[in-house]
């Protein structure tokens, strides 16, 4: 981790709110129908063993959380191109740190932190696979910046995991995935749809899920969540244009 300041801007928020076509609003919710009806649900086994490419629905457990390459990367904040710090000469002025933008190119101080999460996940058929979710996934389902948990274990080892993070790790997660490229057994699969709450899973391994749901969101990146019987539950959401969005 960096132990001088990096100058972090956040983007401004713009509350949406999706619900249920409720005859009124003329607003679809379509998480429903990405993890229920649309798209086949596989195991890892038959993805990985029948090289399928496609977009599947699959429940897995999270074995561990990838922290090589690091769990999070930085751009600049007028280009989003990923960014690298600029080695300092000794006895140079305590400052903020100085990253080199070959995209702008030129140094920039003014950085975002975005997710970039590489999970080990693992299910019934007892194979293993990475999931890959990217800042729009993660930052809603986590209800966290990433600037906000690198932060957290500034002063660590890049090793140490936020606890959010390590939390991650033994829970049994529902996805919706990407399956883009099959050349090896390796293959690394990018998450759409992620959600940890528990009546959902149950309901999706029952196939009995009750519409009775609403989504609320937070943020043009696609914060979101689950509201049902009034208790808050995580869902992170590819912002895609498959959910259509109303604005207050």
């Amino acid at each position: 981790m960096f132990n001088k300041k990096i100058i972090v801007l956040r983007l401004p928020k713009n509350d949406i709110v999706l619900s249920r076509d409720d005859g009124l609003s003329g607003s679809t919710v379509s998480w429903y129908v990405e993890l229920f009806t649309k798209n086949p649900r596989k195991t890892l086994r038959e993805i990985l063993r029948n090289n399928e490419i496609g977009k599947y629905v699959i429940t897995a457990t999270v074995n561990s959380v990838e922290t090589n390459p690091r769990w999070y990367y930085i751009v600049c904040v007028v280009c989003e191109k990923t960014v690298h710090p600029i080695e300092e000469n000794p006895g140079d002025e305590e400052g903020p740190v100085t990253f080199d933008c070959l995209q702008c190119n030129r140094n920039v101080t003014e950085v975002l932190v975005k997710f970039k999460l590489v999970l080990l996940v693992t299910d019934d058929s007892t194979e293993e696979a990475k999931f890959l979710i990217f800042d729009n996934i993660a930052y809603p389902f986590l209800n966290k910046t990433a600037d906000e948990f690198a932060e957290e274990v500034a002063e660590d080892d890049d090793s140490v995991l936020p606890r959010t993070l390590n939390d991650l790790i033994g829970k049994t997660l529902l996805f919706k995935i990407t399956s883009k490229n099959l050349k090896s057994r390796k293959s690394t699969f990018i998450v759409d749809i992620v959600t940890d709450d528990e009546v959902i899973i149950e309901q999706f391994l029952t196939q009995n899920l009750s519409k009775d749901a609403t989504i609320s969101y937070a943020d043009d990146a696609s914060q979101c969540s689950i509201m049902k019987n009034g208790n808050n539950k995580r869902l992170g959401v590819m912002d895609d244009g498959v959910v259509n969005k109303r604005r207050h």
